[in-house]
């Protein structure tokens, strides 16, 4: 039998071990983390997977807003709502063709976005100059929703990126048009309206492109 004593020195020891190991092992998980941030990163994300921050709160309220806009157009239109609307889609095409510049080696895919980035710049100056005369608002980014499609789409990589891109251009001036068309019809400016008005056969132009360029990518990723 133990006495007293002993017993409470070897508790006091086993406590003393125990509290040395949990300090090695915390050491070591630092050590880990020092060594492999990512680790770190994806222990933090796991500890709060299902709460959103309220930068993503934010972002996901900000995008709900702007396709309300977008839809409200078609059954209300509405001057000033429509020029945020298209200068934020003006800005959505000519991220997306630069990025195309910066990841295609595709000269096909090059030279529609070249394209892309020179008429839809011009656009944007003129549509800046009309609402500066009007004192609507223009905006200088893209929208939500197409900033996180324009980081889906570098994710890819050759004939799947110009593939992608393509498509994307296709669905976008399918929009612009459609968008444009409810502008010259329904825009109470005259100005808004000619200016609409002019843009409608130039984005059609722009859509018969997107649609060669696309027939031309797809024929290459059934190749590969």
């Amino acid at each position: 039998m133990f006495d007293r004593k002993t017993v409470v020195v070897t508790v006091a020891a086993m406590g003393l071990s125990f509290g040395t190991v949990c300090t090695s092992l915390r050491a070591q998980d630092r050590q880990t983390e020092d060594k492999n941030p990512a680790a770190a990163a994806d222990k933090n994300k796991t500890a709060d997977t299902d709460a959103n921050t309220p930068a993503e709160a934010d972002m996901q309220q900000k995008e709900q807003m702007q396709e309300k806009m977008k839809s409200d157009l078609k059954a209300n239109f509405n001057d000033a709502d429509f020029v945020k609307v298209a200068s934020m889609a003006n800005e959505d095409e000519i991220k997306a063709a630069q990025s195309a510049l910066a990841k295609t080696t595709n000269d096909d895919v090059k030279t529609f976005a070249q394209h892309m980035i020179d008429d839809h710049t011009q656009a944007g100056t003129e549509l800046k100059s009309l609402a500066d005369s009007k004192g609507w608002t223009v905006s200088d980014t893209c929208d939500i929703k197409h900033m996180l499609a324009i980081k889906d789409l570098e994710k890819l990589i050759g004939p799947d990126f110009d593939k992608a891109y393509a498509s994307s251009a296709v669905a976008d001036h399918e929009d612009a048009v459609a968008l444009f068309k409810v502008a010259a019809d329904k825009a109470s400016d005259s100005d808004l309206k000619a200016f609409a008005s002019k843009m409608v056969p130039a984005f059609e132009h722009h859509l018969k492109m997107a649609q060669d360029l696309e027939g031309k990518t797809s024929a290459i990723t059934m190749i590969k």
